[in-house]
């Protein structure tokens, strides 16, 4: 992942959020944290084997970056388990 891509949208998302009227500017910048949660999750995923104290990390950021209700939030958890 991009140094910052997850500062720059979640920036993106908040400046959209206090604007009036039409927030798709906060719904393309909440996309694409989701699209940002994916890639660190299958990230997450490769590093289990080799450096399992790094997937933790991407994990713990996936939790935090992606919708609460959604299945990648479950899934990231999931794999966390009791360490969360």
């Amino acid at each position: 992942m991009e140094n910052g891509q997850y500062e720059y949208a979640y920036a993106l998302w908040k400046r959209a959020l206090g604007r009036e009227g039409d927030h798709r500017e906060a719904l393309e910048a909440m996309a694409k944290l989701q699209r940002i949660a994916r890639d660190l999750f299958e990230e997450a995923l490769m590093l289990q084997v080799s450096n399992p104290v790094r997937m933790k990390e991407l994990l713990r950021t996936v939790i935090l970056i992606s919708d609460p209700w959604s299945e990648l939030n479950r899934e990231a958890r999931d794999v966390l388990g009791e360490e969360l």
